[in-house]
């Protein structure tokens, strides 16, 4: 038996051993970063990328994630509470229309990252300062040791206001909005194994290079990542406009072989909707949402709209394409009364869009529906997931622009998706509402014009009609369905004109 003083010690020693492991992985995943940049080159994008090259070479370091106290298990209140001082920001005192923010560690922002900026062919790193924030009711010691940051903050002045633009924090994900928006959906830099029985592999931003901006130009912040399965170098370009847009390139180094990866990922919560089967009880609202649906742009210009569902159990839909147009999670309902949230307000939640650069090849938009019991979760993941595995050794990149708005940037020029509802009308009958509204159906046409073309892969339609409202140019089809023992129905409706489409293609599927 170990006595329980020697026993502390053996844990004591491991601790220590695993801490001082830590950190020199750490100083090495540093130390080969910086050794690129500080080669005495002009600073540039393949510079960057010849440091994620180099460190691919190498096995897989974890960052280090240890904190000291008081920043060790704060909750989500107390790290809320650390605040930036607005005075301290990078550039702040400068005419450059952008300001960037350091953000600390703590909460579940725990991996440290390396900034820097570059400022013609210098390029200085930001060391940690614990005088850039309010602490709120910490008490702290009195010096705190370089424990790095966990990500930046990016702001905009825009129209002599200064706003929040962008933020790259915890992964490889980031956040923007567009004015007069609230933050809510994110993009990721890269998916990995997302929705997979063998577990999600999260990638690590692990630097930033900020490439000092002009003012009236956008902001180049470069960046790398790190996985077990691969090394990823990044470009991003920061248009903030009434819409803020980011173009991506990215370059991506596999260390292992990858037969599940994701690029243009975004995500968003879906809690419920009017739409949903599985309504959650005693909620006083309608709808809890920051995406109703997924929408996508085939590389045959067709457009398809899925709305999105909190399954009961996670689900997993993949839409196979080639050289897609793009796809994003949509907000399309834009009215207070929808929501009756008077302190989320998701009516204000961007839709992020991603518009591919160049041809993407054959592969497939990949959805994650994942079951959630709170409105907390960004539970729903989508992602273009390319038909070709990644080899070990191998570089692949790609490139791509997405968009915070209020909607997708180029709209469908056929009738959009406006309502969908589902009801119970017996223990095995479903009914649905579908309503379609664009200039198509307008007083120019009548109900019998138009074919409805509803299609199934299990199930019983028992009947269907459909009404036109040319007033307010919308068309409604109304169907029943028996859904028997089955759990899964997959159902696909559009309206047609003489053989030509009329409207997007409507899918849904439909799980108790």
């Amino acid at each position: 038996m170990i006595n329980r003083r020697v026993f502390i010690r053996l844990l004591s020693s491991t601790a220590l051993i695993t801490s001082v492991l830590n950190a020199n992985a750490q100083s090495r995943v540093q130390g080969i970063l910086q050794s690129f940049i500080a080669s005495g080159k002009p600073f540039s994008r393949e510079m960057v990328i010849n440091a994620a090259r180099e460190l691919a070479k190498q096995p897989f370091m974890a960052p280090v994630t240890n904190l000291p106290d008081p920043f060790a298990g704060l909750s989500l209140e107390q790290y809320s509470a650390i605040k930036s001082k607005a005075e301290t920001a990078i550039w702040t005192d400068q005419n450059f229309g952008f300001v960037v923010e350091p953000l600390h560690r703590g909460y579940v922002y725990d991996v440290p990252v390396l900034i820097y900026t570059v400022t013609g062919d210098a390029v200085l790193g930001i060391a940690y300062d614990q005088n850039r924030f309010n602490f709120g009711k910490l008490s702290l010691p009195q010096n705190i040791p370089d424990i790095s940051y966990s990500g930046i903050k990016i702001s905009v002045y825009q129209d002599g206001v200064r706003r929040e633009a962008a933020v790259f924090q915890g992964g490889t994900f980031y956040r923007a909005q567009a004015q007069g928006q609230t933050s809510g959906a994110m993009a990721r830099a890269v998916s990995l194994k997302t929705g997979d029985m063998r577990g999600e592999e999260i990638s690590q931003f692990r630097a930033f290079w900020i490439e000092q901006p002009t003012l009236g130009q956008p902001l180049i912040v470069h960046a790398v990542a790190d996985s077990d399965s691969l090394v990823a170098a990044f470009r991003f370009t920061i248009h903030a406009r009434d819409t803020t847009i980011i173009d991506t390139e990215a370059t991506f180094i596999a260390r292992t072989a990858i037969d599940n990866i994701g690029f243009g990922g975004v995500q968003a919560m879906h809690f419920f909707s009017a739409a949903s089967p599985r309504r959650m009880d005693g909620d006083y609202r309608a709808n809890v949402h920051e995406a109703n649906g997924l929408q996508i742009q085939r590389g045959n210009n067709e457009w398809l709209w899925r709305p999105l569902n909190n399954p009961a159990q996670l689900q997993v839909s993949s839409f196979l394409d080639e050289n897609i147009k793009g796809f994003g999670l949509v907000q399309r309902d834009r009215s207070f009364q929808t929501y009756n949230d008077d302190n989320i307000h998701y009516e204000t939640k961007p839709t992020l869009w991603t518009e591919s650069l160049g041809e993407w090849g054959q592969g497939g938009v990949q959805l994650v529906e994942i079951p959630t019991e709170a409105d907390v979760n960004q539970n729903i993941v989508a992602f273009w997931r390319p038909k070709a595995p990644l080899n070990p050794g191998q570089e692949t990149s790609i490139a791509y622009r997405q968009f915070w708005g209020w909607n997708v940037p180029e709209p469908p020029d056929v009738g959009m998706v406006n309502i969908t509802r589902i009801g119970r009308i017996g223990p095995k009958k479903r009914r649905f509402l579908v309503e379609f509204a664009g200039n198509q159906f307008g007083v120019d046409r009548k109900a019998d014009d138009f074919k409805v073309v509803l299609t199934h892969n299990t199930g019983t339609i028992l009947g269907q009609r459909l009404v036109h409202d040319p007033e307010h140019k919308i068309a409604r089809v109304i169907f029943d369905i028996d859904v028997a023992n089955e759990t899964l129905i997959e159902l696909r409706l559009l309206l047609e004109l003489n053989g030509i489409a009329q409207t997007e293609t409507w899918l849904y599927r439909w799980t108790p």
